[in-house]
């Protein structure tokens, strides 16, 4: 699930570089669509990861999420920045997303 999640990440950027470079409030529309069904999926990778999630607290004296599941949280948080953000450009509220060209 892990690698899936790099994936989707990838899928992501690519998706934000295609907007950035050719700019077209469509494909805004598009990539806010497309931003928000990755972070959908990522969301059930997080609730549905069958593998250990935390660490042995002792270590460091709380607990640590494992290195899978600590990808699978990551990549769910920035995705979900990423739908604030792009709501927020698609809305005409703030062009901080895509506000270079």
């Amino acid at each position: 699930m892990s690698f899936i999640a790099i994936i989707i990440d990838a899928v992501a950027l690519a998706g934000y570089f295609v907007q950035l470079h050719a700019v077209s409030t469509g494909l805004y529309w598009i990539g806010f669509i497309l931003e928000i069904v990755l972070t959908v999926i990522l969301i059930v990778f997080c609730f549905g990861y069958k593998g250990r999630r935390f660490r042995n607290p002792w270590i460091f004296g709380f607990y640590l999420a494992t290195i899978p599941y600590g990808i699978i949280l990551f990549s769910t948080a920035v995705n979900l920045i990423m739908v604030f953000l792009y709501g927020l450009n698609v809305f005409g509220i703030n062009p901080l997303v895509f506000s270079g060209y």
